[in-house]
């Protein structure tokens, strides 16, 4: 019993170690772009910013759609209901994010990207039109949701939360971070080449966190810095859709 509880207690401790030890890491990102922002490099600044905001910003992964082939419908249904209700409540952000949001202000003028969101529309969802979107956000195509899930999805219609809806071109693989500039929660997910994906969004302002992988026939693999692209989710509940697009200038 004794050999237990102290075994019990090295866990704790070395738990805790590594939160700590994570926090500097994190927060080491941020001083640094402090410190570039100040040598006048404002775009690798913002950058790192951006960097730093995705790691410090409280966040989840949005949930995987492939979960639905596999998970009962009643336990997909609860995370779905965990994600959604952490997406809604309120929180106010820390210092350090809102730090790093002034800093992607300072800098964001300097930067030249090379990933854009183009195509983009908004288009606002009667309830009936609203819910197969809100489906197809969760459900892969061949799964057919029981009754028990419209409720939820027209709770969310009622609460005038959109459905984003973006695509790739070939060759590129995104890893994108959507942040909330009010609650700076951040919703993570991956866009794979010539594929789309669905992810939910309360109304407000938003960063939209960017950065570009691709692999080249030689075998060199390029990935783009952090980008920012600011993206308004509207008061009502709407379909926004919209194409990524990378731009890459060899040096020849």
């Amino acid at each position: 019993m004794k050999n237990a509880s102290i075994i019990f207690i090295l866990i704790v401790v070395l738990a805790a170690g590594l939160v700590f030890y994570s926090r500097i890491q994190k927060s080491s990102v941020f001083k640094k772009a402090k410190q570039t922002e100040a040598s006048g490099n404002l775009q690798e600044a913002l950058s790192m910013y951006a960097q730093a905001l995705i790691e410090i910003a409280p966040g989840q992964k949005f949930p995987d759609i492939n979960r639905s082939k596999i998970v009962e419908q009643s336990a997909w249904k609860k995370i779905i209901e965990q994600y959604i209700s952490w997406l809604s409540s309120d929180m106010n952000a820390k210092n350090i994010i809102r730090e790093c949001f002034e800093g992607i202000e300072r800098c964001i003028n300097a930067q030249n990207p090379v990933n854009s969101l183009g195509k983009i529309e908004f288009k606002e969802l009667s309830e009936d039109q609203y819910i197969p979107e809100w489906y197809n956000s969760f459900f892969a195509p061949n799964i057919t949701p029981d009754p028990s899930f419209k409720p939820l999805a027209s709770g969310n219609y009622q609460k005038n939360i959109s459905v984003i809806n973006f695509s790739s071109s070939k060759n590129y693989t995104y890893e994108l971070n959507l942040i909330n500039r009010k609650t700076a929660k951040s919703t993570g997910f991956q866009l794979y080449p010539e594929s789309n994906i669905r992810i939910i969004a309360i109304p407000g302002e938003y960063l939209f966190v960017c950065r570009s992988t691709v692999t080249f026939p030689s075998g060199e693999i390029w990935k783009s810095p952090f980008e920012i692209i600011p993206l308004t989710v509207p008061e009502n509940a709407s379909l926004i859709t919209g194409d990524l697009r990378t731009r890459v200038y060899r040096q020849k």
